[in-house]
């Protein structure tokens, strides 16, 4: 199943194609696993538990940060098929794999803590620090480019070594990152969706500006069905009765559920970089754009629940394409990293792949922050997006300084 999934894809890991691969019966699969779903949530534990063994190896050992995160990268990179199958595959199987993977995660970090515990001061939960490797990971393995992921190891490893506090400076604990967010200004009531209907009569728009009402209520109607139902449950049916439109208007725009939940991908990607682009070009200096960008993005995921639910949190479940798409957004805004590679002096590894890494972890925070406490407390999370974001470029212990100063300013 291991195979099957990581060449194939989860939807094509069928029995035929696990008993080929195996070299066994279709009798013998039966007698250890009662359909495909069994198979491979036992082929998801299997390869969660051997990570864990290897990670958690002689942790209370280690002497560096290095070796520590070491154990987690080179373990992920080691075993290429099972790497997919935990970051690429899971994701888009069934609601059962996904808690798994969730529980495997919060497994992992919290070996990672205890391994630091008391040795290193590091400005970076290790739920981040695993979002933005796994991020990195998955989407070379998206991309075809799988036989690459040992080059990014050091690469990796630097990015996780660049929030690593000066001796003697203590790290911020998650729930003084909480209290800071909460001094903020808080989000605004949620936005309905737009669902006004086409004017009546000889005033009716042309074709054209019919056509485009029309799919921008598909859209938004399919955001707010995947938001309530989850994208597995969401029909067209939900969509056209939310949309208030005909199947014939659903299926002129979109061939299934998949493409109108990629048009809602393509949606927040463009409202949420315009929001953070209006904002990010404000401010006397790069940190200073960076807190305003960052506002921008969040304050724009908190007024539409239902796009950052549907785009952020049901693209995990949504198939592949949607889970590439979902990677492609989140590398769209490593364009305002830029000019932090450009000043930087303290970047060790590849400055790109440092990028990406801080983009993966500020999105995996706004979705453990939609998934915990819904979309009203996602302004709350701009200190620490501000932190993960600067520290890289400019150090922690700056970083730090001046996301306190930011508080008291807008406090």
């Amino acid at each position: 199943m291991v195979l099957a999934a990581a060449r194939d894809g989860y939807a094509a890991a069928s029995v035929s194609r696990v008993i080929e691969l195996a070299g066994a019966s279709r009798a013998t699969f039966y007698e250890h696993f009662s359909n495909r779903e069994d198979c491979f949530l036992a082929a998801q534990e299997a390869s969660a538990e051997r990570a864990l063994r290897c990670i958690g190896a002689d942790a209370s050992s280690r002497l560096s940060l290095p070796a520590v995160l070491e154990d987690v990268f080179v373990r992920a990179v080691e075993n290429p098929a099972a790497t997919r199958l935990l970051l690429v595959e899971t994701p888009g199987a069934t609601p059962a794999a996904r808690r798994q993977f969730d529980r495997f995660l919060a497994r992992v970090a919290a070996v990672i803590e205890t391994s630091l515990a008391g040795r290193f001061a590091v400005q970076l939960p290790a739920s981040s620090l695993l979002d933005g490797v796994a991020g990195v990971i998955a989407t070379r393995l998206l991309s075809g480019r799988g036989d690459h992921l040992p080059e990014l190891v050091d690469d990796l490893l630097a990015w996780g070594a660049s929030y690593v506090e000066a001796d003697g400076e203590r790290c911020l604990s998650e729930e003084e990152w909480a209290a800071l967010g909460r001094s903020l200004t808080p989000a605004e009531p949620g936005k309905e969706p737009d669902f006004s209907l086409l004017p009546r009569g000889r005033s009716a728009l042309d074709t054209a500006a019919g056509d485009a009402s029309r799919r921008h209520r598909i859209v938004l109607a399919t955001a707010q069905a995947a938001a309530e139902k989850g994208f597995a449950e969401l029909t067209v049916a939900d969509i056209v009765a939310a949309a208030r439109v005909p199947r014939s208007a659903f299926y002129s725009q979109f061939s299934g559920k998949e493409g109108a939940f990629l048009a809602v991908q393509e949606e927040i990607l463009r409202g949420a970089m315009a929001a953070a682009a209006s904002r990010f070009a404000i401010g006397a200096s790069w940190p200073e754009r960076i807190w305003n960008g960052l506002a921008g993005l969040l304050y724009y995921v908190a007024e539409r629940p239902d796009l950052a639910r549907a785009g952020i949190v049901e693209a995990q479940s949504a198939g592949t394409r949607a889970i590439l798409r979902s990677h492609e957004n989140c590398l769209a805004f490593t364009l305002f990293l830029e000019e932090g590679i450009r000043r930087s002096s303290r970047l060790a590894g590849d400055p790109r792949v440092c990028s990406e890494a801080v983009a993966f972890a500020i999105h995996g925070l706004m979705r453990r922050g939609l998934t915990r406490a819904g979309a009203g407390g996602i302004p709350g999370l701009l200190p620490q997006c501000t932190q993960i974001a600067l520290a890289p470029f400019i150090g922690p212990g700056p970083a730090r300084e001046f996301v306190l100063r930011k508080v008291q300013e807008v406090g």
